[in-house]
């Protein structure tokens, strides 16, 4: 009886049938994972580089934004530039602002400022003065990307 039983349980032991069946569920199983986990990798690294791009756009317009400010103070000639507050001289701060958004919807900003009093330019002449200027663009645009160049610059006039 015992030879019985023995003969039994090890012919249900060394059945093979659906092995191959459950094998390949499981290795289709771990194919899913993978395949999900390198999908999720994917979608994050396109929004990385999305990021990425609307940050360095953002910035350059920034930086064009400074640019146009340093050409309003090349373009004052030999005089020193013009500012709103004419009654006190160390407030000679101008502003302009851009309404229009440039590269899609990133707008920008700049504000001119005169740091301190023309301070004479030694070697030049009695007529030769150092103004400096310093000038703060900002920009900003789609996913609340926003940013803020800063840039000090010294110009010799009469």
């Amino acid at each position: 009886m015992n030879s019985k039983l023995y003969k039994t349980y090890f012919r249900l032991v060394n059945n093979e049938d659906g092995f191959v069946l459950v094998a390949s569920l499981l290795i289709m199983l771990i194919l899913v994972i993978m395949g999900i986990a390198a999908n999720n990798t994917t979608t994050i690294e396109f929004q990385i580089a999305g990021n990425e791009k609307v940050s360095e756009q953002t910035f350059y317009v920034a930086e064009s934004a400074w640019q146009r400010g340093f050409q309003r103070i090349e373009n004052s000639g030999d005089k020193a530039l013009k500012f709103i507050n004419p009654t006190d001289p160390t407030d000679d701060t101008v502003a302009a602002a851009i309404d229009q958004p440039l590269h899609g919807a990133i707008s920008y900003s700049y504000i001119t400022a005169r740091i301190g009093l023309p301070e004479k330019v030694p070697g030049s002449g009695k007529d030769y003065f150092k103004f400096t200027y310093q000038i703060d663009s900002s920009a900003s645009g789609v996913q609340s990307s926003s940013k803020v160049v800063r840039v000090v610059i010294q110009k010799v006039s009469k």
